[in-house]
């Protein structure tokens, strides 16, 4: 016999708010992303404060073009900085911590995540832009 006063929850997905970033907690990260070496999600341009994760965690890109259309070849080289990375993912293998200068400290579960950077659109110059600690 069905119990229909029971309605199944909704699978939510869980997300973090860390000042202009969005992490979403997501199944896996897409197999084309490639490692980078560096810990950091996030800069601020003028202030060089960072968004950086503590703890087992490895940051991944996809590979392709940045914001400006440049080739993604390596970010560790400086080539390419880490804000004009579009897509952004990270496995975190243990329980981590994200941490800012300017933010409260965020303890993240283990799991697969997509960072969103947060966009401003200027609808009088049709212009969207990246926002940045």
């Amino acid at each position: 016999m069905f119990n229909f006063s029971k309605k199944p929850k909704p699978s939510a997905r869980e997300m973090y708010r860390h000042g202009d970033l969005l992490i979403t907690r997501i199944n896996a990260v897409p197999q084309s992303a490639i490692n980078i070496t560096s810990k950091v999600i996030a800069e601020g341009e003028t202030s060089g404060h960072k968004h950086m994760l503590v703890g087992q965690a490895t940051v991944r890109i996809l590979p392709g073009r940045d914001a400006d259309n440049k080739i993604i070849e390596r970010v560790e080289r400086g080539d390419v900085s880490i804000n004009r990375i579009p897509e952004l993912y990270f496995n975190a293998f243990e329980d981590v911590k994200l941490m800012h200068e300017e933010h409260k400290m965020l303890d993240l579960p283990s799991g697969s995540y997509k960072v969103t950077k947060e966009r401003e659109f200027n609808p009088f110059e049709d212009l969207a832009t990246g926002v940045l600690d």
